[in-house]
């Protein structure tokens, strides 16, 4: 529910839906404001062409949604100190011209100590991160089904081999906080 972190004092009808933080600093987010500001949506990814060909409007968008990302980010190191944070999905794909106004942000905003410590990194699988992270809990969810069918103890679970194809298969899980790092995947 790191979608439903609020970024702004002003309520807007978006949020009922998608979350404040989702409709500011997500790649869906990023395509809103792009239709706002172009009349059509736009993929992060495809802003970021086109700030790399010198459109200022796209650049905006970007270091805007950056701006949200990060006091986002700011947010979560305050409250949880992880140590790395990892950002998949639609602003993973947008990269640095997301990233480095999101990691400038969080350093203005945050905890300065736990903000030095943290790295912020994009995941290996980019777009994909949120499908597959959805596909693991879904297999994770067969897993269980499975166990309880054969009423085996639930500390032994069927080994399954892992996609050798997918790189960190594990590691996709949407908002998912293990030991001390942290997932994001904005969708």
């Amino acid at each position: 529910a790191v979608g439903w972190m609020a970024l702004r004092d002003q309520y807007q009808p978006i949020y009922k839906s998608i979350g404040c933080f989702e409709a500011h600093a997500s790649g869906t987010g990023i395509g809103l404001a792009a239709g706002k500001e172009f009349g059509r949506k736009l993929s992060a990814r495809e802003l970021a062409a086109m700030a790399r060909r010198g459109y200022r409007k796209a650049k905006q968008v970007l270091e805007r949604a950056g701006y949200d990302l990060g006091l986002g980010l700011a947010n979560l190191v305050d409250v949880l100190n992880p140590e790395v944070i990892v950002i998949g999905g639609g602003v993973a794909a947008a990269g640095n011209m997301i990233l480095d106004a999101a990691c400038k942000t969080m350093k203005q905003w945050g905890q300065p100590l736990a903000v030095r410590q943290v790295r912020v990194v994009r995941s290996r699988l980019g777009a994909r991160a949120g499908l597959l992270g959805a596909a693991q809990l879904a297999f994770d969810d067969c897993d269980k089904l499975a166990v309880n069918k054969r009423k085996m103890p639930t500390s032994n679970p069927t080994p399954r081999r892992p996609n050798a194809n997918v790189p960190n298969f594990r590691t996709t899980m949407t908002h998912h906080i293990e030991v001390r790092r942290l997932y994001l995947v904005p969708t």
